[in-house]
């Protein structure tokens, strides 16, 4: 089985409807800039801990 690559994911888009499906991904870092829609992300096993830290919740300007 070949080693997982860490994998930082940039995602900028305006309107859309997504389904991005991430669960094989070594996410270490994922960034997203995201319009009027809907956004659905499968992420796989997580640290919880260090999500907790590192959620940001931006107001709409």
């Amino acid at each position: 089985m070949a080693e997982r690559v860490p994998a930082e994911i940039v995602f900028r888009t305006g309107v859309t409807r997504a389904d991005l499906d991430l669960s094989m991904l070594d996410v270490k870092k994922l960034n997203i800039t995201a319009g009027a829609g809907e956004l659905t992300i499968h992420l796989g096993q997580t640290d919880t801990e260090s999500i907790n830290k590192c959620i940001c919740c931006y107001p709409v300007k």
